[in-house]
């Protein structure tokens, strides 16, 4: 697992490469708890997540409910993975707050099937 973080006009972005799983949890906490020090807006950008497991998705509810206690903004990007959309909607993460992208996400991969449908 590996983590980038650059600054935009109103917010940090921290790329996430790797897994997400818990040989790793303790590394993407310490991660998490380090920018919610630091900053008042973060996005979670887990377009190159290429594995995640349960711990990840409940860090992800830790750093949301933590961040609303102490009125900052944790977000996921719209570009998350497909097997990491479909793992949080079986896992039953999709409505949970903060979760929204996952949502947004599986849309986007009906859409898309919809769409190999028509044209295959």
């Amino acid at each position: 697992m590996h983590f980038e973080r650059f600054e935009t006009g109103d917010a940090v972005v921290v790329k996430v490469r790797g897994e997400l799983t818990v040989e790793y949890a303790k590394g993407f906490q310490a991660a998490l708890s380090e920018e919610l020090q630091k900053s008042d807006r973060i996005l979670l950008d887990l377009e190159n997540v290429t594995e995640a497991d349960i711990s990840c998705l409940q860090l992800l509810c830790s750093a949301f409910g933590t961040a609303a206690k102490l009125s900052k903004q944790v977000s996921l990007g719209d570009n998350l993975p497909g097997q990491f959309v479909q793992f949080a909607i079986d896992a039953g993460y999709s409505r949970v707050r903060g979760f929204e992208a996952v949502s947004t996400g599986y849309a986007a991969m009906e859409e898309d099937n919809e769409q190999s449908r028509n044209d295959g």
